[in-house]
C-alpha cells in the first residue's frame, strides 16, 4: 500500500490526513458530515486544508498538548523519512 502524501503544501488527502488526526477515515468522514471540519472536493476526492485540521487539533486538547502532538508527529515523519533513527536505550 503506498504511503498517504501531501497533496500540496496545504491539503491532505482523506487517508493522509486521518494518519495526522490520528483518527480513522471514517471519522474523519463523520467529522466533515457534521461540519466539524471543512474539506475541498477535486476530481470527485475530498482533501482537508492543514490549517483546519490543526483548527480541529487545538479544539481537542489544550494548548500544551496541542504542541506536544505536533512535536511527536513531526519526529514520526523524520522517522519515516529516514531523517532520524529509533535510539535504543
Amino acid at each position: 500500500m503506498a504511503k498517504p502524501e501531501l497533496i500540496s503544501n496545504d491539503f491532505f488527502e482523506c487517508r493522509a490526513a486521518a494518519t495526522y488526526l490520528g483518527v480513522s477515515e471514517s471519522y474523519l468522514y463523520r467529522l466533515n458530515r457534521n461540519n466539524k471540519i471543512r474539506s475541498y472536493r477535486t476530481d470527485g476526492k475530498l482533501h482537508f486544508k492543514t490549517d483546519d485540521l490543526n483548527l480541529w487539533l487545538k479544539s481537542r486538547w489544550p494548548v500544551c498538548d496541542f504542541e506536544l502532538h505536533v512535536s511527536i508527529r513531526q519526529q514520526m515523519q523524520n522517522i519515516e523519512e529516514g531523517r532520524l533513527k529509533w535510539k535504543k536505550s
